[in-house]
């Protein structure tokens, strides 16, 4: 069961946090879901630094791949090939830099 709810609890959480995405940018007059304009980028998982283990990261990373497509959890991609035989890239990184450097920049 606790292999199981991991996976299970983060897509669901994923999921609803997509149908967020797609009901505001709906609200604002986004309608445009095409990769890189719709919501597949919209969440990216930076979720290896969270987690407890490498084993964690897979599990949970690859969970997170079923709804988005932005990761720099690089686990979860080789996860994905190796468990359930992705046969192309599962997720894409993002430019994207530390919170701490971007606030020292100043307004």
């Amino acid at each position: 069961l606790v292999q199981v709810w991991y996976p299970m609890s983060v897509c669901t959480n994923s999921r609803n946090q997509k149908l967020s995405i797609i009901r505001a940018l709906d609200e604002t007059g986004n309608t445009s879901w095409a990769v890189p304009g719709g919501a597949a980028f919209k969440l990216h998982d930076f979720g290896f630094r969270g987690v407890s283990s490498v084993e964690s990261a897979s599990i949970g990373g690859c969970a997170h791949l079923v709804n988005f497509l932005g990761t720099d959890t690089v686990a979860a991609m080789v996860c994905a090939k190796r468990y359930y035989n992705a046969t192309k890239i599962s997720g894409h990184s993002i430019p994207a830099s530390e919170h701490s450097t971007m606030t020292s920049w100043g307004p």
